[in-house]
């Protein structure tokens, strides 16, 4: 079985015997929560480990988390003693912390460059494709915002998500990179599974609203024109409307992407599942990781094809062994698209509904 192993400070700490390691597409740090029991003995080495320690999570070989710890705490015995040591990414500051700008506001910036700046303070590096889309023509931070927040809105523009590689890095990236070796199978290699149909967030149509201006470098909004995008989700029969007003002065090819992003993500989101499995690895010997395309195989949970591995947890506990539990959603989950194909929408595809009828002002 593969050893979970902890360097702090240059020395190795393992022998743990429960952890809990996740990672997920939608996050831009992982975290882990390791524990162990000693024997207590008067020779017993101390365990030096605190809050604040660089630290580095590997499973075998494989480097899964790189940051700092976040807490230690002990609860010692007559004649044991219980260490528990939890952390995250590197990543973990520009999620926490406030963005400090004397302007408030980037003129003609990348997403990439966005992301590089308000890193920078922080030690954090980017990771990037060479492209990420057009500059911005102005991006305004709001007042109090963490950097993970400003940069988010500035993904979502682009079509991008914030999530990193376990080497400390902020990683911008689109939806299903790569694609896994082994197969999901039910009544073969997984263990238990679970799907949630929820159509609550999901809604007819998707209306943006924002303000735009002809003059790039004249930022009164006195010079503003109204800006209008919308999309629509055909899985959705009755009228349900939303209306989304843009947080910054925008253009229509950006409330357009803004309005598909909406419409592909709440129809993604509606569909969960989650998949157990024994062991970490794949049939390859590979970790499974999120952003994975992976193809399943569980028509008891109303689940047959590709879809994206979005959250991953390691846990090793001393009855289980090693397990790992997959969430999973659609394989387009995260990319703008004009409309939202009604047959590739696994909900609709489970649940069979009458189509009824859609009422209201069109």
């Amino acid at each position: 079985m593969d050893k979970i192993n902890l360097f702090i400070n240059g020395k190795i700490y393992d022998g743990w015997k429960s952890a809990e390691v996740k990672r997920s597409l939608k996050a831009a740090s992982g975290a882990f929560s390791l524990s162990v029991t000693d024997r207590w003995s008067a020779q017993s080495e101390p365990w030096i480990i605190a809050p604040g320690d660089k630290a580095e999570l590997k499973i075998a070989d494989d480097l899964i988390l790189t940051g700092y710890v976040d807490t230690v705490s002990a609860d010692a015995q007559k004649d044991a003693v219980s260490i528990s040591v939890a952390g995250r990414d590197k990543t973990a500051d520009v999620i926490d912390c406030s963005i400090v700008s004397s302007s408030g506001q980037y003129a003609n910036v990348t997403l990439k460059r966005l992301a590089e700046i308000l890193c920078e303070p922080f030690g954090v590096t980017v990771k990037a494709p060479s492209s990420t889309g057009p500059a911005f023509d102005v991006f305004k931070i709001q007042q109090g915002e963490t950097v993970f927040e400003a940069l988010e809105r500035a993904a979502r523009k682009r079509g991008y998500l914030l999530t990193t590689d376990g080497t400390g890095q902020l990683e911008i990236a689109r939806p299903g990179s790569s694609r896994s070796t082994t197969m999901l199978k039910q009544g073969e290699n997984i263990l238990t599974m679970s799907s949630t149909f929820d159509f609550k967030n999901r809604f007819s149509q998707y209306i943006v609203k924002g303000q735009d201006t002809n003059w790039k470098k004249e930022l009164d909004p006195a010079f503003a024109y109204a800006v209008k995008a919308t999309a629509t989700d055909p899985s959705v029969k009755r009228y349900r409307p939303l209306v989304i007003q843009s947080e910054q002065l925008t253009n229509l090819s950006d409330a357009k992407t803004r309005a598909n992003w909406e419409a592909t993500t709440r129809a993604a989101k509606a569909s969960k599942f989650n998949i157990t499995l024994q062991g970490w690895r794949q049939g390859d010997g590979s970790l499974w990781r999120p952003n994975q395309l992976v193809l399943v195989d569980a028509s008891r949970i109303g689940l047959n094809g590709e879809l994206l591995i979005v959250d991953i947890t390691y846990s090793l506990t001393s009855d289980g062994g090693s397990i790992c539990v997959l969430s999973l959603e659609r394989k387009d989950a995260y990319l703008p698209q004009p409309e939202l194909p009604e047959k590739v929408d696994p909900l609709i595809q489970a649940i069979k509904k009458d189509p009824g009828v859609r009422r209201g002002p069109q």
